[in-house]
């Protein structure tokens, strides 16, 4: 049902339950923004993901239980983004040869995974390791309603925010919203 806010001439849903609240089904999580922080993401259980700026196609993955790292594009057309640990080494790369659809393939320490969407109207990732989904996202980009995500496998939270970061920017680039994402090629 849909009414017309009479002070804005504005359409707005009716919703029971109130603005703001989401449905989740068991086992899933919101990607939050932080209330004190707007450029900083939070994944309960699993850490956070601070941009570096509105902007920006880097941003600094906080893993709840480890040290953190950095994530970023490299070029601007490449379609290849990693992410550094705090020594300056790489602990994972993403690279994608498939020009028409976000797939592709996550190296992360000396494990090779696959980074694939999903083919519905949505915009929905499954970070896929020897068959098996450890994590499924179903991303919105930077901003509001967050996205849903579910955690199949959380024992290594730096992997899960590095897939987690690139869903979010590669939806950010393709919404147009002005913003080039985190891990988005633009």
């Amino acid at each position: 049902m849909v009414e017309r806010d009479t002070a804005t001439l504005r359409p707005r849903a009716l919703f029971p339950w109130g603005e703001g609240v989401y449905f989740l089904a068991m086992g899933d999580q919101l990607l939050t923004q932080s209330a004190d922080d707007r450029r900083r993401y939070d994944l309960e259980g699993v850490g956070s993901i601070r941009r570096m700026s509105l902007f920006s196609r880097t941003a600094l993955l906080l893993p709840a239980d480890g040290e953190p790292f950095t994530a970023q594009s490299r070029g601007l057309l490449s379609g290849e983004s990693e992410a550094v640990a705090a020594g300056g080494e790489q602990v994972g790369e993403y690279t994608h040869p498939d020009l028409l659809t976000r797939s592709g393939r996550v190296r992360w320490h000396e494990r090779t995974l696959r980074l694939r969407t999903t083919p519905v109207l949505v915009s929905r990732f499954e970070l896929i390791e020897d068959g098996a989904a450890l994590l499924e996202v179903q991303a919105t980009g930077w901003g509001h309603p967050p996205a849903k995500v579910t955690v199949r496998d959380a024992s290594d939270r730096g992997l899960l925010l590095f897939a987690l970061w690139l869903a979010q920017g590669f939806v950010d680039h393709d919404s147009g919203r002005g913003r080039t994402g985190a891990g988005a090629p633009t």
